[in-house]
Protein backbone atom coordinates (compact mmCIF):
# COMPACT_ATOMS: atom_id res chain seq x y z
CA UNK A 1 0.00 0.00 0.00
CA UNK A 2 1.45 3.36 -0.99
CA UNK A 3 1.60 6.26 1.38
CA UNK A 4 -0.44 9.30 0.40
CA UNK A 5 1.05 12.64 -0.54
CA UNK A 6 0.28 13.78 2.99
CA UNK A 7 3.34 11.83 4.14
CA UNK A 8 5.47 14.55 2.56
CA UNK A 9 3.63 17.31 4.44
CA UNK A 10 2.83 18.04 8.06
CA UNK A 11 -0.38 16.59 9.51
CA UNK A 12 -2.06 18.57 12.28
CA UNK A 13 -4.36 15.76 13.42
CA UNK A 14 -5.07 12.11 12.77
CA UNK A 15 -8.14 12.78 10.63
CA UNK A 16 -5.92 14.53 8.06
CA UNK A 17 -4.25 11.19 7.34
CA UNK A 18 -5.90 9.31 4.48
CA UNK A 19 -4.05 5.99 4.23
CA UNK A 20 -3.53 3.14 6.66
CA UNK A 21 0.27 2.87 6.59
CA UNK A 22 0.77 6.55 7.28
CA UNK A 23 -1.82 6.34 10.07
CA UNK A 24 0.02 3.47 11.74
CA UNK A 25 3.35 5.37 11.49
CA UNK A 26 1.88 8.76 12.41
CA UNK A 27 4.02 9.18 15.53
CA UNK A 28 7.26 8.51 13.67
CA UNK A 29 6.32 10.63 10.65
CA UNK A 30 4.44 13.55 12.19
CA UNK A 31 5.01 13.23 15.91
CA UNK A 32 1.30 12.78 16.59
CA UNK A 33 -0.25 9.80 18.35
CA UNK A 34 -3.33 8.27 16.76
CA UNK A 35 -5.53 5.39 17.88
CA UNK A 36 -5.14 3.72 14.50
CA UNK A 37 -6.94 2.96 11.28
CA UNK A 38 -10.73 2.69 11.58
CA UNK A 39 -11.51 1.38 8.11
CA UNK A 40 -11.51 4.50 5.96
CA UNK A 41 -10.11 7.14 8.32
CA UNK A 42 -7.30 7.54 10.80
CA UNK A 43 -8.79 7.91 14.26
CA UNK A 44 -7.80 10.09 17.17
CA UNK A 45 -7.25 8.46 20.53
CA UNK A 46 -10.52 8.26 22.39
CA UNK A 47 -12.59 8.54 19.20
CA UNK A 48 -16.16 7.21 19.46
CA UNK A 49 -16.61 3.68 18.08
CA UNK A 50 -19.20 4.93 15.57
CA UNK A 51 -16.28 6.28 13.50
CA UNK A 52 -15.04 2.72 12.98
CA UNK A 53 -16.60 1.46 9.75
CA UNK A 54 -14.91 -1.89 9.37
CA UNK A 55 -16.60 -4.82 11.12
CA UNK A 56 -13.38 -6.76 11.78
CA UNK A 57 -11.64 -3.73 13.28
CA UNK A 58 -14.74 -2.99 15.35
CA UNK A 59 -14.82 -6.50 16.80
CA UNK A 60 -11.24 -5.99 18.05
CA UNK A 61 -11.41 -2.24 18.64
CA UNK A 62 -10.16 -2.36 22.22
CA UNK A 63 -7.01 -4.29 21.28
CA UNK A 64 -6.34 -2.60 17.92
CA UNK A 65 -7.31 0.96 18.75
CA UNK A 66 -7.78 1.23 22.49
CA UNK A 67 -11.41 2.14 21.82
CA UNK A 68 -14.05 0.24 23.77
CA UNK A 69 -17.07 -0.94 21.79
CA UNK A 70 -19.89 -3.45 22.14
CA UNK A 71 -19.11 -4.77 18.67
CA UNK A 72 -20.48 -4.57 15.15
CA UNK A 73 -24.24 -4.01 15.01
CA UNK A 74 -24.76 -4.66 11.31
CA UNK A 75 -24.08 -1.24 9.84
CA UNK A 76 -22.05 0.52 12.52
CA UNK A 77 -19.71 -0.05 15.44
CA UNK A 78 -21.68 0.30 18.66
CA UNK A 79 -20.95 1.95 21.99
CA UNK A 80 -20.82 -0.48 24.96
CA UNK A 81 -24.10 1.00 26.24
CA UNK A 82 -25.84 1.07 22.83
CA UNK A 83 -29.58 0.46 22.63
CA UNK A 84 -31.19 -2.49 20.86
CA UNK A 85 -32.64 -0.11 18.26
CA UNK A 86 -29.11 0.65 17.02
CA UNK A 87 -28.62 -2.97 15.93
CA UNK A 88 -29.55 -3.26 12.24
CA UNK A 89 -28.80 -6.91 11.46
CA UNK A 90 -31.50 -9.49 12.42
CA UNK A 91 -29.05 -12.32 13.21
CA UNK A 92 -26.96 -10.06 15.44
CA UNK A 93 -30.10 -8.79 17.18
CA UNK A 94 -31.35 -12.30 17.90
CA UNK A 95 -27.98 -13.18 19.43
CA UNK A 96 -27.28 -9.75 20.91
CA UNK A 97 -26.43 -10.85 24.45
CA UNK A 98 -23.73 -13.27 23.30
CA UNK A 99 -22.33 -11.07 20.54
CA UNK A 100 -22.62 -7.59 22.04
CA UNK A 101 -23.48 -8.11 25.71
CA UNK A 102 -26.68 -6.17 25.02
CA UNK A 103 -29.86 -7.99 26.13
CA UNK A 104 -32.59 -7.54 23.50
CA UNK A 105 -35.92 -9.30 22.91
CA UNK A 106 -35.06 -9.97 19.27
CA UNK A 107 -35.80 -8.85 15.73
CA UNK A 108 -39.31 -7.48 15.25
CA UNK A 109 -39.36 -7.38 11.47
CA UNK A 110 -38.04 -3.87 10.97
CA UNK A 111 -36.01 -3.08 14.06
CA UNK A 112 -34.25 -4.79 16.93
CA UNK A 113 -36.57 -4.70 19.94
CA UNK A 114 -35.74 -4.19 23.59
CA UNK A 115 -37.08 -6.54 26.24
CA UNK A 116 -39.58 -3.81 27.19
CA UNK A 117 -40.94 -3.47 23.63
CA UNK A 118 -44.67 -3.18 22.96
CA UNK A 119 -46.45 -5.59 20.61
CA UNK A 120 -47.22 -2.74 18.19
CA UNK A 121 -43.47 -2.43 17.49
CA UNK A 122 -43.52 -5.85 15.80
CA UNK A 123 -44.13 -5.33 12.07
CA UNK A 124 -43.88 -8.89 10.72
CA UNK A 125 -47.03 -11.09 11.00
CA UNK A 126 -45.09 -14.33 11.47
CA UNK A 127 -43.02 -12.86 14.30
CA UNK A 128 -46.13 -11.38 15.92
CA UNK A 129 -48.01 -14.68 15.87
CA UNK A 130 -45.03 -16.40 17.52
CA UNK A 131 -44.10 -13.46 19.74
CA UNK A 132 -43.79 -15.46 22.96
CA UNK A 133 -41.48 -18.06 21.46
CA UNK A 134 -39.40 -15.62 19.40
CA UNK A 135 -39.33 -12.54 21.62
CA UNK A 136 -40.69 -13.47 25.02
CA UNK A 137 -43.56 -10.99 24.48
CA UNK A 138 -47.18 -11.95 25.10
CA UNK A 139 -49.18 -10.56 22.16
CA UNK A 140 -52.67 -11.49 20.97
CA UNK A 141 -51.51 -11.86 17.37
CA UNK A 142 -51.55 -10.11 14.01
CA UNK A 143 -54.65 -8.01 13.48
CA UNK A 144 -54.22 -7.25 9.79
CA UNK A 145 -51.92 -4.24 9.88
CA UNK A 146 -50.50 -4.25 13.41
CA UNK A 147 -49.47 -6.68 16.11
CA UNK A 148 -52.10 -6.52 18.85
CA UNK A 149 -51.70 -6.44 22.60
CA UNK A 150 -53.67 -8.92 24.71
CA UNK A 151 -55.87 -6.02 25.84
CA UNK A 152 -56.76 -4.98 22.27
CA UNK A 153 -60.40 -4.48 21.27
CA UNK A 154 -62.24 -5.87 18.26
CA UNK A 155 -62.01 -2.46 16.58
CA UNK A 156 -58.23 -2.73 16.56
CA UNK A 157 -58.54 -5.59 14.04
CA UNK A 158 -58.21 -4.30 10.47
CA UNK A 159 -58.55 -7.47 8.37
CA UNK A 160 -62.00 -9.02 7.74
CA UNK A 161 -60.62 -12.57 7.69
CA UNK A 162 -58.97 -12.09 11.08
CA UNK A 163 -62.07 -10.43 12.51
CA UNK A 164 -64.40 -13.19 11.36
CA UNK A 165 -62.09 -15.77 12.96
CA UNK A 166 -61.03 -13.67 15.93
CA UNK A 167 -61.62 -16.35 18.56
CA UNK A 168 -59.40 -18.86 16.81
CA UNK A 169 -56.73 -16.41 15.68
CA UNK A 170 -56.58 -13.96 18.58
CA UNK A 171 -58.58 -15.39 21.44
CA UNK A 172 -60.99 -12.43 21.13
CA UNK A 173 -64.78 -12.72 21.01
CA UNK A 174 -65.95 -10.42 18.20
CA UNK A 175 -69.28 -10.31 16.37
CA UNK A 176 -67.62 -10.05 12.96
CA UNK A 177 -66.72 -7.66 10.17
CA UNK A 178 -69.25 -4.88 9.68
CA UNK A 179 -67.99 -3.47 6.40
CA UNK A 180 -65.34 -1.05 7.62
CA UNK A 181 -64.81 -2.11 11.22
CA UNK A 182 -64.49 -5.27 13.24
CA UNK A 183 -67.46 -5.18 15.57
CA UNK A 184 -67.64 -6.33 19.14
CA UNK A 185 -70.67 -8.25 20.27
CA UNK A 186 -73.51 -5.87 21.04
CA UNK A 187 -72.11 -3.10 18.82
CA UNK A 188 -74.64 -0.56 17.48
CA UNK A 189 -76.30 -1.65 14.25
CA UNK A 190 -75.37 1.72 12.71
CA UNK A 191 -71.73 0.58 12.63
CA UNK A 192 -72.59 -1.95 9.92
CA UNK A 193 -71.60 -0.11 6.74
CA UNK A 194 -71.87 -2.88 4.15
CA UNK A 195 -75.25 -3.59 2.56
CA UNK A 196 -74.67 -7.34 2.19
CA UNK A 197 -73.47 -7.68 5.77
CA UNK A 198 -76.56 -5.80 6.89
CA UNK A 199 -78.88 -8.02 4.86
CA UNK A 200 -77.30 -11.15 6.33
CA UNK A 201 -76.59 -9.72 9.77
CA UNK A 202 -78.32 -12.53 11.65
CA UNK A 203 -76.21 -15.16 9.93
CA UNK A 204 -72.94 -13.21 9.93
CA UNK A 205 -73.11 -11.23 13.18
CA UNK A 206 -76.00 -12.82 15.09
CA UNK A 207 -77.70 -9.41 15.11
CA UNK A 208 -81.34 -8.75 14.19
CA UNK A 209 -81.81 -5.56 12.16
CA UNK A 210 -84.56 -3.82 10.21
CA UNK A 211 -82.43 -3.70 7.07
CA UNK A 212 -80.43 -1.42 4.83
CA UNK A 213 -81.53 2.21 4.84
CA UNK A 214 -79.44 3.53 1.97
CA UNK A 215 -76.18 4.42 3.63
CA UNK A 216 -76.36 2.49 6.87
CA UNK A 217 -77.90 -0.52 8.53
CA UNK A 218 -81.00 0.32 10.55
CA UNK A 219 -82.07 -1.21 13.82
CA UNK A 220 -85.58 -2.54 14.35
CA UNK A 221 -87.94 0.37 14.97
CA UNK A 222 -85.56 3.00 13.59
CA UNK A 223 -86.92 6.40 12.58
CA UNK A 224 -87.84 6.70 8.88
CA UNK A 225 -85.77 9.91 8.76
CA UNK A 226 -82.68 7.68 8.77
CA UNK A 227 -83.65 6.22 5.38
CA UNK A 228 -81.66 8.00 2.67
CA UNK A 229 -82.91 6.39 -0.56
CA UNK A 230 -86.29 7.17 -2.14
CA UNK A 231 -87.06 3.61 -3.30
CA UNK A 232 -86.31 2.17 0.12
CA UNK A 233 -88.40 4.89 1.75
CA UNK A 234 -91.38 4.24 -0.49
CA UNK A 235 -91.21 0.54 0.45
CA UNK A 236 -90.07 1.03 4.03
CA UNK A 237 -92.90 -0.82 5.75
CA UNK A 238 -92.66 -3.85 3.48
CA UNK A 239 -88.88 -4.00 3.37
CA UNK A 240 -87.90 -2.71 6.81
CA UNK A 241 -91.02 -2.84 8.95
CA UNK A 242 -90.73 0.93 9.35
CA UNK A 243 -93.83 3.00 8.58
CA UNK A 244 -93.33 6.23 6.66
CA UNK A 245 -95.37 8.71 4.65
CA UNK A 246 -93.00 8.21 1.71
CA UNK A 247 -90.21 10.13 0.06
CA UNK A 248 -90.62 13.88 0.43
CA UNK A 249 -88.15 14.96 -2.21
CA UNK A 250 -85.05 15.14 -0.08
CA UNK A 251 -85.88 12.93 2.90
CA UNK A 252 -88.12 10.13 4.07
Amino acid sequence: EKRGCLAMKAASNCLDITDRLTCEDAHAIFGIRCAGWGGTTCLERGAPPKLINDSAICQNSSVLLGIASAGWGGSSCLEPEASCAEISEPSICDDSRARLNIPCAGWGGGTCLSQAAACREIVAPSICDASREKLGLSCAGWGGSTCLERAASCRDISAPSVCNNSTEKLGMECAGWGGSLCLERGAPVSLITDMEVCRHSKQLLNVTVAGWGGDRCLEVGASPTLITEATICDNSEAWLGIRSAGWGGSSC
